[in-house]
């Protein structure tokens, strides 16, 4: 599965519930320092919006002259994502590299808690989904601790009012 070329941050992930071969798992990292996990948001037109919780990786400022042609219209479809999540506007943005990594099926997510600053406001956010979207992880990770999950699903939009689906 190919991942959007460009993501929103949304914020901290705290939390996420997953259900996997019967059985409900429950992760959770700190909030800041080491083990954190940042919540990302891509765009996918006609697929469903994708979430990615990763570590964070060291950045490199970026202007808008870095961007041409397809990585200016997935840059500006991350940065519009952000826009509308956090009803701000984008003040500046940073290219982060993520791996191509391989992923498997780990399960449905039932819900996500994460950190986030909307309307001005830092505040902690329960997303409990209707569809639980399918929550994949890195072949490369044991347990529930990988570097990278991915959670997909066709109703998974990212609006103003936050995570939806």
């Amino acid at each position: 599965m190919e991942y959007p070329k460009a993501f929103a941050v949304l914020g901290n992930a705290i939390a996420m519930e997953i259900e996997f071969a019967g059985h409900i798992y429950e992760h959770t990292w700190p909030e800041k320092g080491p083990g954190r996990m940042i919540l990302l948001a891509g765009a996918r037109p006609g697929r469903g919006d994708m979430l990615l919780l990763t570590k964070p990786r060291p950045k490199k400022k970026v202007t808008k002259s870095d961007y041409s042609g397809d990585n200016a219209r997935t840059a500006a479809d991350a940065i519009g994502l952000f826009e509308t999540f956090a009803a701000k506007y984008a003040a500046n943005w940073d290219k982060i590299s993520l791996p191509n990594y391989k992923f498997k099926r780990f399960g449905k997510v039932n819900s996500i808690t994460y950190y986030s600053t909307k309307w001005g406001k830092r505040a902690r956010y329960i997303h409990e989904f209707k569809t639980k979207p399918q929550a994949r992880i890195n072949y490369t990770s044991s347990g529930m601790n990988p570097p990278v999950i991915m959670v997909t699903g066709s109703n998974l939009q990212i609006t103003k009012r936050g995570i939806e689906g």
